[in-house]
């Protein structure tokens, strides 16, 4: 079905239920104040980087913990 072109927008009440009235002021609701985090974006760079230091931590723990074991190499002196 087409978008209506109408000036109205489609209602066809009496513009006296109330409907017409609900739906401009939905449409003019003032924008919401931004959360804490995002008045402060520079806290995501300092939570980025802990993440990032906490996953190079977890993995030099583990690879320290499991190292493979040495192997001695064979010198060929005596030729």
């Amino acid at each position: 079905m087409p978008a209506s072109t109408s000036k109205n927008s489609g209602c066809k009440c009496s513009k006296d239920c109330g409907c017409c009235l609900r739906k401009k002021s939905a449409t003019h609701e003032q924008p919401k104040a931004p959360g804490f985090l995002a008045r402060r974006p520079w806290l995501w760079v300092f939570v980025a980087f802990g993440i990032m230091l906490s996953a190079w931590t977890v993995m030099f723990t583990l690879a320290l913990k499991n190292q493979p074991q040495t192997v001695p190499l064979v010198s060929d002196v005596d030729h």
